[in-house]
């Protein structure tokens, strides 16, 4: 019914002065537009923080169920129902990081460039194994490109996935090709593409410099921290060893921020989008974000607060 009066005649008559009235009567003033585009330092923080505010109060709670069936206080079932709960809400929480990272890759989280890109990195992108640097490379090409089948990256990436439909779409393909991401083995080839566009390298990205590409290995040596370091701390979990596994903690967090410190700058993949902070910054906080979160999971491993890792 409203499509019908919209495409009514008299909705489109151009010389209808009373529609022409009513449209700069809705018609928001310069200022007031400028007003609601402005940015300050401090208002996203409070949003941010409830973030964390949820997910927190989502895990304790999850764990506290999960504990308390383990131990026999509540019926074992108990467990299911809240785990299932803490995945969903967890996960829109970090679709909102997901959120945070857009923002800042637009330079609207703050007023201050690199706040935004420090805020932006330490409390949402670092926490998706990003960072808003990588997503930006990725969005704004999007942005630019958008639907040239050559350049735009989204367009790129959901054909690496098989997740690509062309339009027109019946809603019967819509609905099938939801129901196929219901298979796991589609969702984790969707995920690892989403990951290599967003958060891995620059290949083949419209704002990568073919002539300056720069050395492959700081990324390799990112990914051998993030995968690798878990590995070793959860061996030494199980061989009971706390000091041993702080000293390899430590000892590996060391050698990967001298690595990142002492290579030449043209080492890091250079791109026609200048960065706010160095790539060589954004090397060492993003390990050291790790090294801390590896870290503190290690630590209430071992002081039997429960199983950290196993969550």
């Amino acid at each position: 019914m409203c499509a019908l009066q919209v495409l009514a005649p008299r909705s489109i008559r151009p010389t209808d002065k009373s529609a022409v009235g009513q449209e700069r009567a809705h018609r928001l003033p310069v200022g007031d537009v400028q007003a609601l585009k402005a940015r300050d330092n401090h208002t996203n923080f409070l949003h941010l923080a409830r973030v964390y505010l949820v997910i927190a109060v989502t895990v304790a709670a999850a764990v506290y169920v999960n504990q308390a069936a383990m131990a026999a206080q509540i019926v074992w079932w108990w467990s299911i129902p809240a785990t299932l709960l803490a995945i969903v809400v967890i996960g829109a929480s970090q679709h909102q990081f997901g959120g945070t990272v857009h923002e800042g890759t637009h330079y609207i989280l703050f007023a201050n460039r690199k706040l935004n890109e420090l805020v932006s990195d330490w409390f949402a992108a670092f926490p998706l194994f990003t960072s808003t640097y990588q997503f930006r490379l990725h969005h704004l090409a999007h942005h630019q490109f958008v639907n040239d089948p050559d350049r735009d990256p989204d367009i790129s990436q959901l054909k690496d996935s098989d997740h690509w439909l062309d339009f027109p779409v019946a809603h019967i393909d819509v609905l099938w090709a939801l129901l196929k991401q219901l298979w796991l083995p589609n969702l984790f080839r969707y995920t690892t593409t989403r990951a290599r566009y967003s958060a891995l390298g620059t290949a083949g990205n419209p704002y990568s410099d073919p002539d300056d590409n720069g050395s492959p290995w700081p990324l390799r040596i990112g990914i051998l921290f993030t995968v690798g370091m878990p590995a070793v701390l959860i061996s030494l979990y199980f061989v009971g060893d706390w000091r041993l596994a702080a000293a390899a903690l430590i000892a590996c967090w060391a050698a990967t921020v001298a690595y990142y410190a002492l290579i030449p700058e043209e080492r890091y993949p250079q791109t026609r989008l200048v960065p706010v902070i160095s790539h060589r910054t954004t090397a060492i906080f993003r390990v050291t974000y790790l090294a801390l979160l590896y870290g503190a999971l290690s630590a209430m491993e071992f002081a039997g607060w429960g199983p950290a890792w196993t969550y």
